[in-house]
């Protein structure tokens, strides 16, 4: 018994990078579901900031179970001044996505602008702490650019409650709600990577309690603000997003603790924006313009190279 457990422990040892694949690639099918059900969510005309709020809520659960026993010791007061600003941006962010569904854009789009949104640490560290990039990542931003521009066209599947509504008006609404998609998880990025530059790495459960708890507060202030509505389909498609964003951060978590980060970030940022891209293709049936597949080929060209 005693050497079987060893030679069991032993595979595991060996075999600890592959796991990490396993994890990256869990992160890949969970954020692709996400993108999706937000998706499908706005099709159903569900409130998108009801399924923001359900969405954080239900995520806020999970990580409460999971970071059980509880204690003040976990939750040192760095880690609240962070937690909350993680919170709030990425709340911003989860709710240009469900917006931006609303609008027509495909989820392909939308994972892709969320994925160039790793351009935005990198200009904050430039602005802040004059920490230059370099000459691949200056190129990653230039194709990020690049890419943002020609993915806010118009797609060929647009809601027919939309269509009237096609034109300039339509298209600044819909780069306006990327905007935020853009701004609110490059905020996201930026303070996750202040968590780990204070030494905060031993709070990662900690970390994610915090973040659903003011993302929570604060889309529980903008469904007060912008008179949203809390209904059946907001709870069933929010509750779904909530466990797909948990799912998919404890699986990043769990591979960054076996796999270098140039090989987790690529593949967990890169494979959803393929997933995503077939699926919306292939399964949902919708079409991408010329003008956007290009934008998709850029950004994928800029995350790698921003990575």
């Amino acid at each position: 018994m005693i050497l079987s457990s060893k030679c069991y422990i032993a595979i595991l040892q060996r075999n600890r990078p592959h796991l990490g694949i396993v994890y990256c690639m869990a992160a890949m099918v969970c954020f692709s579901a996400l993108y999706i059900i937000v998706a499908h969510s706005q099709r159903s005309h569900v409130d998108p900031h009801g399924l923001t709020l359900l969405a954080f809520v239900t995520g806020l659960l999970v990580s409460l179970v999971s970071a059980l026993p509880l204690s003040a010791a976990m939750y040192p007061r760095s880690l609240l001044v962070i937690g909350i600003l993680i919170g709030a941006t990425a709340g911003v962010g989860l709710l240009g996505i469900s917006l931006s569904a609303g609008a027509g854009a495909p989820a392909s789009v939308i994972n892709m602008v969320a994925s160039l949104a790793l351009a935005i640490p990198i200009l904050l560290a430039m602005l802040f702490y004059h920490q230059w990039p370099r000459a691949s990542q200056s190129v990653g931003l230039l194709f990020s650019i690049i890419a943002i521009l020609l993915l806010n066209g118009t797609s060929s599947d647009v809601p027919r409650s939309s269509v009237s509504t096609l034109g300039f008006g339509h298209r600044f609404k819909r780069a306006s709600y990327m905007a935020l998609i853009f701004l609110g998880n490059g905020a996201a990025q930026f303070f996750q990577a202040r968590l780990h530059h204070v030494g905060l790495d031993a709070f990662q459960s900690s970390a994610l309690v915090m973040m659903y708890l003011a993302g929570a507060v604060f889309c529980l202030g903008m469904l007060v603000l912008f008179h949203g509505k809390l209904d059946f389909a907001s709870l069933r498609y929010g509750c779904a997003v909530g466990l797909a964003s948990y799912a998919g951060n404890f699986a990043v978590l769990r591979a960054l603790t076996t796999t270098p980060t140039h090989v987790v970030f690529p593949l967990v940022i890169c494979g959803p924006i393929v997933l995503t891209v077939f699926y919306t293709r292939f399964v949902d049936g919708s079409r991408l313009s010329i003008r956007q597949s290009w934008g998709l080929v850029c950004g994928v060209l800029a995350v790698l190279m921003l990575t």
